[in-house]
C-alpha cells in the first residue's frame, strides 16, 4: 500500500502490531484495506499482514 495514513478504519479488523503505521489507538487497523499473505499458508500461524509498514520507516 502506498498510503501512509487513511482516516477511516476497517470495521471488524483489529491490529496488535504496535509498530505499524496503520495501528490506531485501541488496536484499530486504519489502512483502508489489507493484504494477507502468504499464498502457501495452511494454518493461521503461517499468515502475515502484508500491509504492515513500520512506523520507523516513514
Amino acid at each position: 500500500m502506498d498510503k501512509k495514513y487513511n482516516s477511516s478504519k476497517i470495521d471488524g479488523v483489529s491490529c496488535d502490531a504496535k509498530h505499524c503505521i496503520y495501528n490506531r489507538e485501541g488496536n484499530i487497523c486504519d489502512a483502508g484495506r489489507i493484504a494477507i499473505g502468504t499464498n502457501n499458508a495452511t494454518s493461521s500461524s503461517e499468515t502475515i499482514c502484508a500491509t504492515f509498514k513500520c512506523k520507523s520507516d516513514r
